[in-house]
Parts: C-alpha cells; structure tokens; sequence
C-alpha cells in the first residue's frame, strides 16, 4: 500500500490450509516511517504465524502468536520483545537484531 510517514496500517490475512480446509484468519498492524515498506514498529499475534521474515526498524512486538511450524524470523534494529502468550510448539523461530532501514 501507499503510506504516508507516520501511518499505521492494520492488514487482516486470510488463507486455507490446504490438508484440513481450515480457514484461519491473522492481523499485521505496521507502523510506517519514511515513504518506504520498512516499519518503523511492527506487531504479530497470528495464531498460528506464517512462516517468514517479520522486519522493522525499531521492534517487533508479539504478545499472544504462536509459531507452529515454518520457519519464522523476528529482525528488529532495537528491540524483539515477546510478551506472555507467545509460545512456539513447532518449527523454527529465530529472533535478532539488526532490522531495515526507514
């Protein structure tokens, strides 16, 4: 999307489970800073995450995902912070620092 420096964006993903048929629904809200696709803060509480990179510039906050299979990667420049009810039950979670530049 095109946004604006300063905007927060809430994005709903939906997507089927190809094995069940199950239809699971997750939200992104990414604060953006700059005119680029770089957060400045970005908040993930899927459940389950989707296997990916999940960057910011300054964070990356979770406080009820759950990584249950995939391979998911939390980079933020200051700061990964894991609240209570974010839990990994399978797959691989890797979290650092280092980030993307506004």
């Amino acid at each position: 999307p095109n946004v604006c420096n300063g905007a927060t964006v809430v994005f709903t993903i939906i997507t089927t489970d190809l094995y069940t048929g199950q239809t699971v629904s997750d939200q992104l809200t990414v604060i953006y800073q700059g005119n680029n696709t770089c957060p400045v803060d970005l908040f993930e509480n899927g459940s389950p995450i989707a296997s990916g990179l999940y960057q910011a510039s300054n964070s990356v906050v979770s406080s009820s995902g759950s990584v249950t299979g995939g391979n998911v990667i939390f980079d933020a420049g200051n700061c990964v912070q894991l609240n209570s009810g974010f839990e990994v039950t399978g797959g691989d979670f890797e979290a650092k620092i280092g980030g993307c530049n506004p």
